[in-house]
């Protein structure tokens, strides 16, 4: 046998070597690259949602852009579209709603991204058909499975709640999740139920009990730190609706759980306000005109002062010119132009009646007191 020449033994040897620093290098080093991106991906993508968060959509929009294309993995990138679409729906400027709900449908349809964040991108379009009209949806909607979400007939309100719930249902389908279930509960059912709405043969009762179904299996699974701040409390908020308005019908419930409840939303929201979050803070207004609408229809008189003091914040989001209430004041000025039987619209004018600071916030958005 023939020996090896000097320089083929050397070639090995160095092959030898490479390989096994490949391996090492795959096993020790690659991860720890692959730790420092993410941790570098996930502080990058909160300095995006915290300019989301006091409304600078633009802001949020170019961060976002720029950073999907170090996102780390698909799951990380799933996270920035969805953030994307949000911000463009939000701004809604030209084209950016349209562009939106196509950023949501490709989430949902990249089987890549985990089945949570295809759920939450779900639960983000039913959120943006509230927003929209019957044209809208009618032609970005036109693909499967949305187009048959639809119903053939009633009137366009009808119709997008009907929608609006199914999305709902898909969302859970795909990842069951607390905030597709309490958003069913308390932001489908409730304000149906509570302005007497067609329910699509679902009774009363039903309906009521199917609230409290969701609201048990919505606690069970306690996802709150798997989104932001806002849709959390949103989350809340719904929950607490649902509670109330299922105890209406069903009567099943005690006064003061319902109030705890509510209580809830006001503890989780304090630290975010705090840090300066609008959207957070949209939702703490929205849920403290609920708590007190509760404690008119529950008690009455005797809880007059108790309405006073959780609505007295209202009282410094009296001007457009404050960015810090925008979001809230947006959510008002969309509800003055319901219908005058809408049984928000009825409740608010009723508690500026006790309120002075409601009742100025309410002037300053046009509502004829």
């Amino acid at each position: 046998m023939q020996n090896r020449s000097p320089n083929v033994i050397i070639a090995l040897f160095f092959l030898a070597i490479s390989i096994v620093g490949g391996y090492l290098y795959y096993m020790r080093d690659a991860p720890q690259e692959q730790e420092s991106k993410t941790i570098q991906f996930n502080q990058q993508l909160n300095n995006a949602l915290a300019k989301r968060a006091s409304v600078d959509y633009t802001g949020s929009i170019n961060d976002l852009t720029t950073l999907l294309a170090d996102a780390p993995d698909k799951n990380a990138e799933g996270r920035a579209w969805i953030f994307l679409a949000a911000n463009l729906f939000s701004r809604n400027q030209g084209d950016d709603r349209s562009q939106s709900i196509k950023m949501y449908k490709k989430v949902v349809n990249d089987y890549g991204v985990s089945p949570y964040l295809r759920s939450r991108a779900l639960a983000s379009i039913a959120n943006s058909v509230r927003k929209i009209d019957i044209a809208f949806y009618t032609l970005y909607f036109s693909d499967p499975p949305f187009n048959a979400f639809l119903p053939s007939s009633g009137s366009d309100s009808f119709k997008l709640s009907r929608a609006y719930l199914k999305i709902l249902e898909l969302s859970d389908e795909v990842h069951p999740n607390a905030n597709s279930k309490y958003a069913i509960a308390g932001g489908y059912y409730a304000p149906e139920l509570a302005n007497q709405r067609d329910l699509g043969g679902t009774t009363p009762e039903e309906g009521a009990r199917i609230m409290q179904k969701y609201v048990k299996e919505g606690d069970v699974i306690q996802d709150d730190t798997l989104s932001v701040p806002n849709v959390i409390l949103q989350g809340y908020h719904d929950r607490a609706s649902a509670l109330f308005a299922s105890n209406r019908i069903l009567k099943n419930l005690k006064r003061d759980d319902i109030e705890t409840a509510y209580k809830l939303i006001l503890e989780k929201s304090l630290r975010h306000t705090k840090l300066g979050d609008y959207l957070a803070l949209a939702v703490e207004m929205k849920a403290r005109f609920s708590y007190a609408s509760f404690l008119f229809e529950s008690f009455g008189k005797e809880r007059y002062p108790d309405i006073v003091e959780i609505l007295n914040p209202y009282g410094v989001a009296i001007s457009d010119a404050n960015p810090v209430y925008k979001p809230t004041r947006d959510i008002w000025v969309g509800r003055r132009s319901r219908p005058d039987s809408d049984i928000v619209k009825t409740r608010a004018i009723a508690l500026a009646k006790i309120s002075p600071e409601f009742h100025v916030f309410l002037e300053s958005i046009g509502f004829k007191l």
